[in-house]
């Protein structure tokens, strides 16, 4: 069995990052490496950004809401991790962001969902997934929601 050391679990904080998030804490746990949790907010296209900036109370209430719910899903992975998890929140485009934490945070796996998400009426699955897994610079574990990923990811 391989031992991770760092593990980068990016979630996109919906219901749907559970099995991430598991997957995640459970190899942690189970290989006794550190775990983070990334999550990005994406940038707004630029007429809602010009919109939301008009109103700088919302913008803070959506940061706000953004951290809490990180820091839920922290207290998550910590309490199956049985150690303590990093929590870290950027801004940017969501595939980028990752592969430079991954880049620059020295992790040895990226744990990351893919789900279909509806994103301007059309339905987009896994399109980040996919682009991470093609350019990480580390091996890349996609949880699709099955407790499998965890067995799979123990046996490489």
């Amino acid at each position: 069995m391989r031992t991770w050391h760092r593990i980068l679990c990016a979630v996109d904080l919906s219901e749907a990052s559970r099995a991430t998030v598991t997957a995640a804490a459970e190899l942690a746990h189970r290989t006794g490496a550190e775990l983070a949790l990334l999550h990005v907010h994406e940038r707004l296209p630029r007429a809602a950004a010009r919109a939301a900036a008009l109103d700088p109370a919302r913008l803070e209430a959506q940061a706000q809401r953004l951290g809490a719910d990180l820091q839920r899903w922290r207290g998550v992975a910590q309490g199956l991790a049985g150690r303590p998890v990093r929590a870290l929140l950027v801004s940017g485009g969501a595939a980028a962001e990752v592969l430079r934490a991954a880049g620059e945070g020295g992790y040895d796996l990226v744990v990351i969902g893919a789900h279909p998400r509806r994103r301007l009426g059309r339905t987009v699955g896994g399109a980040v997934a996919a682009r991470v897994v093609r350019e990480a610079p580390c091996p890349v574990l996609v949880a699709h929601g099955s407790a499998e990923v965890v067995e799979a990811a123990a046996a490489v």
